[in-house]
């Protein structure tokens, strides 16, 4: 099984690995072989088992009859069809188009009109006219070859400079989000360690359960994630006998198995408490909403068979209300009291 600190390494490769390719490509001054070769290992490095085999069909061809689809996501950078024949493809690989671009720039280097002289007779006059039309015909031929090899080879280097471009963005744009979620961490964990540390060993629990991948160990997760909440609640605003009535009027049981509500009447008591009360009440329909998605999911995952990715997303959005929490504590202390 791979370690976090793999993971991070494998992506901080491939971030460096798509910004040269994008630079290579974009620059176009190396061959189109080892621009692959380097997409190639993009494709490694991100486990993009798709990216792979379509990366492999650019470089050594495609066979002469296949359905696109096969590569799954990768299918978008592979146009290949031949519009009206079915399952054919264009075959040619990325290095014959490149090397079929430069056999026809050399043709058209090579051709050259003949100089017009003056000759002393007419049949030498009419030869020379024949001669410079046949030239002028065959400059035009392999001018015309090597447009079509030209328009050809970079309508599909077009495509490779398209995935390694997308590839690019989906990297940086993780690197941004784990700078803004490491910024929510260092509040969240803080809260957590300061007033539930017991929910972070619950939170540990529940990943390790999360990792195993069986379906009882999927829905302990679940369970676990539900334990977080509860004890999280637990610190918060300890369970009342008698119902809480919050500040839009209305009476909510705040027992000891209510753990939601609970923890949405702590957010409303710590609205009230501060000058920011319109700006966080606004908040705290997102905050239900959150939490009774989070709770149904769970109750899901004890009844019902989940997926690995549905536990996982139980599992953010934990986290995230833990964070909202977190926010609005903060927020809350930092405002003057009225």
């Amino acid at each position: 099984m791979a370690t976090a600190s793999g993971s991070a390494d494998r992506r901080t490769q491939a971030l460096t690995v798509a910004r040269e390719l994008v630079d290579d490509l974009e620059a176009g001054v190396v061959a189109i072989a080892q621009n692959l070769m380097k997409a190639q290992r993009l494709a490694r490095l991100l486990r993009d088992s798709d990216a792979q085999r379509w990366l492999d069909l650019e470089s050594r061809g495609y066979p002469e009859t296949m359905e696109l689809a096969q590569l799954g996501s990768c299918a978008k950078y592979a146009h290949r069809a031949l519009i009206g024949d079915g399952p054919k493809v264009f075959r040619t690989s990325l290095p014959a188009l490149e090397a079929q671009v430069e056999a026809n720039r050399s043709v058209l280097d090579k051709l050259k009109a003949p100089t017009a002289a003056k000759t002393a007779n007419f049949t030498e006059l009419r030869s020379t006219q024949q001669l410079h039309q046949s030239v002028s015909a065959q400059i035009a031929n392999a001018s015309d070859a090597l447009t079509n090899a030209v328009a050809i080879y970079e309508r599909m280097k077009s495509h490779l400079y398209r995935f390694a471009a997308d590839t690019l963005i989906a990297l940086e744009f993780g690197d941004v989000a784990e700078d803004l979620f490491q910024s929510a961490r260092q509040l969240t964990d803080a809260f957590i360690r300061d007033h539930a540390p017991k929910a972070a060993e619950q939170l540990l629990a529940a990943n390790d359960r999360l990792l195993e991948g069986t379906d009882e160990a999927l829905s302990a997760s679940l369970t676990s994630c539900r334990r977080v909440l509860n004890t999280v609640a637990d610190s918060l605003f300890p369970a009342q006998a008698d119902e809480y009535v919050g500040s839009d009027r209305k009476s909510r049981k705040v027992g000891a198995d209510q753990y939601n509500n609970r923890l949405l009447a702590y957010a409303d008591a710590r609205i009230e408490s501060g000058s920011t009360k319109q700006i966080l009440k606004s908040q705290l329909g997102h905050l239900a909403a959150r939490l009774d998605a989070v709770y149904d999911k769970a109750c899901k995952g004890v009844h019902a068979d989940v997926t690995v990715e549905e536990a996982r997303m139980v599992m953010i959005q934990t986290y995230l209300f833990l964070a909202e929490l977190a926010r609005l504590h903060a927020s809350a202390s930092a405002e003057p009291q009225r």
